[in-house]
């Protein structure tokens, strides 16, 4: 009926029913067609008149859109989401893997102490503070006593071929202490993270210290708190930090050992 443009409805009836809502929304869209009156339409229902839009419009609702719009916006969040993290959550996949080794590796631990640690320092840093390592902790730990350490460090005493999360649980389960030498580049560092939390979880598995904060750059308050874990840490646990001048290196060096 391409030449329709009036409908009129006389005499008309409808029963209060959902059905018509294609009517309503034939009625909303199609622009060529207009039905005389039909605002005025009544339905049945119950034994009394009620207006068939009113009727329509409080019972009659369509969230099929609405479904569409949710599940679509749903759908792309996730999307982004892994996009945007994907290497977050396999790193953190990873670590709960991880940590269930941990656990176990602690459980198996028997015997005396001195048949459990085979070091009594493993030392988490970033590579690119390693001349400090070299040049300073070794020496001092290793060759200045008395008391002399046996010191843990990945670039010396990792088992080459060995994964190198294997290595890390197990120097930092081998070892009576852990020490972090915090600098902007070891915070920004995953496997350094890595090595803080493993770190963090025997502290807490154990009931014991076993960790230990030395402080390299001066980081300011403002920065440390966009690293939640550290954070925390910070609230429960002394630290030391390095100092510049010569004398204060040598009370350093006196209280670090104390502490170890």
């Amino acid at each position: 009926m391409p030449n329709l443009r009036y409908v009129y409805l006389k005499n008309v009836v409808f029963s209060c029913n959902c059905k018509f809502r294609g009517l309503l929304f034939w009625l909303k869209y199609e622009t060529k067609v207009s039905i005389i009156n039909f605002h005025a339409q009544i339905c049945f229902m119950n034994n009394r008149n009620v207006n068939l839009l009113d009727f329509l419009h409080e019972n009659c609702h369509d969230y099929s859109d609405f479904k569409i719009f949710i599940s679509t916006f749903i759908s792309t969040l996730l999307f982004m989401t892994i996009s945007l993290f994907h290497d977050s959550i396999l790193w953190y996949t990873m670590y709960l893997f991880y940590t269930v080794k941990c656990w176990l590796n602690h459980r198996l631990l028997q015997g005396g102490e001195s048949e459990q640690y085979k070091y009594d320092v493993f030392v988490s840093y970033n590579t690119s503070d390693e001349h400090w390592i070299i040049e300073e902790l070794l020496p001092n730990l290793e060759q200045k006593g008395p008391s002399f350490y046996r010191v843990c460090i990945h670039n010396r005493d990792f088992e080459i071929g060995r994964d190198i999360v294997e290595n890390i649980v197990d120097s930092i389960y081998k070892s009576r202490w852990t020490v972090c030498i915090i600098t902007r580049s070891y915070l920004q560092s995953h496997w350094c993270s890595l090595e803080m939390r493993m770190a963090t979880y025997r502290l807490i598995a154990e009931s014991k210290d076993s960790l230990l904060l030395i402080f390299l750059d001066k980081i300011s308050k403002e920065e440390i708190q966009c690293y939640h874990r550290l954070t925390k840490l910070l609230d429960k646990k002394t630290y030391l930090e390095w100092p510049e001048d010569s004398k204060g290196q040598e009370l350093f060096w006196v209280r670090l050992k104390n502490k170890s």
